[in-house]
């Protein structure tokens, strides 16, 4: 669970980071973050080897409502920039990405603690 609680500061980092900036295109940081969370997740692959699947649900389920915090938007805000944030907004809103986000969660949860 140390790795989990490293990934929350991470994220929960990482959305104050960008929470002053305006960023058109979010491919390097998503690349940045999801190397991080890969290589924090391969520490612990020889007891867990799917925790890759947890933590990433844990970034996830974080960064957005975070970021929204830290800039001051409402907690359930879908910004219009990022193609995902875009995609929620047309098919269901934030109930539905809180919905897959908590179910992410769960399973990744189930797979962690169940191997």
């Amino acid at each position: 669970m140390i790795i989990q609680i490293i990934i929350m500061i991470f994220t929960i980092g990482s959305a104050y980071y960008d929470s002053d900036k305006s960023i058109a295109n979010h491919n390097s940081r998503f690349i940045f973050r999801a190397v991080i969370v890969g290589v924090l997740s391969l520490i612990e692959y020889t007891n867990h080897p799917l925790s890759i699947v947890l933590n990433s649900a844990i970034f996830y389920a974080l960064f957005d409502y975070s970021y929204n915090i830290f800039r001051g938007n409402d907690f359930f805000y879908i910004g219009n920039t990022a193609t995902i944030d875009r995609l929620w907004r047309r098919f269901g809103g934030s109930r539905s990405q809180l919905t897959f986000k908590l179910i992410m969660v769960l399973i990744g949860s189930f797979l962690y603690f169940n191997h």
